[in-house]
């Protein structure tokens, strides 16, 4: 066998001191990248965090997954509808006032649109409902059908002062009804979805 040369020696120490170097990517760094990487997932997470639901994975409530046309009938027979100077009451099947738009956020969670008026049916912290064109956490509702087939809607953000559900609710004149006084099983609170084809 041949005598390495000292040049040679040198040669393969730095080839292999190259492929090393190419072999291990540097960490150098890392965090800055990582931070990057997780920035517009943190922002997403403060945009989220700024609405409020209860039960609910808080991304269900970004995007719109399904549009319902329907008119709601409580049991007692009345409409629910937003009139054109913004209140919410029962009306009469014709009137273009009960024409709602259900807006599917998630599951069983929805916005519930007048399209007439162009407004967001909305319940407050006291549980009477009103309505707005603003998309705020008061226009969210949790969609429940029972075991006969009525629907009812709950707020997704607020609860009365006992911690329970406040529901959408219509009394037997018509007039709405506050959330704070209504339980799921009472007539005021069922409605009956009915789909429009247009």
């Amino acid at each position: 066998m041949g005598v390495v040369s000292l040049e040679a020696l040198l040669f393969i120490l730095v080839a292999i001191f190259a492929w090393n170097c190419h072999a291990r990517p540097s960490t150098r760094g890392r965090g800055n990248i990582e931070d990057l990487i997780r920035r517009p997932n943190s922002f997403e997470e403060e945009l989220l965090d700024s609405i409020v639901f209860r039960d609910r994975p808080k991304r269900q409530a970004i995007r719109t997954t399904v549009r319902i046309n329907a008119r709601l009938q409580s049991k007692y027979g009345w409409f629910l509808a937003i009139k054109d100077d913004g209140s919410v009451k029962g009306t009469t099947y014709n009137s273009p006032n009960a024409v709602l738009r259900l807006e599917v956020v998630g599951k069983s969670l929805l916005r519930i649109y007048g399209i007439k008026v162009k407004k967001y049916l909305a319940m407050d912290a006291k549980g009477r409902l009103y309505s707005t064109s603003q998309l705020n956490n008061d226009t969210l509702f949790n969609q429940y059908q029972g075991p006969l087939g009525f629907n009812t809607f709950s707020s997704a953000t607020h609860l009365s002062k006992s911690q329970k559900k406040m529901y959408v609710a219509l009394r037997d004149n018509g007039e709405t009804k506050k959330g704070s006084r209504t339980k799921g099983t009472h007539k005021s609170a069922q409605f009956t979805v009915v789909r429009l084809t247009k």
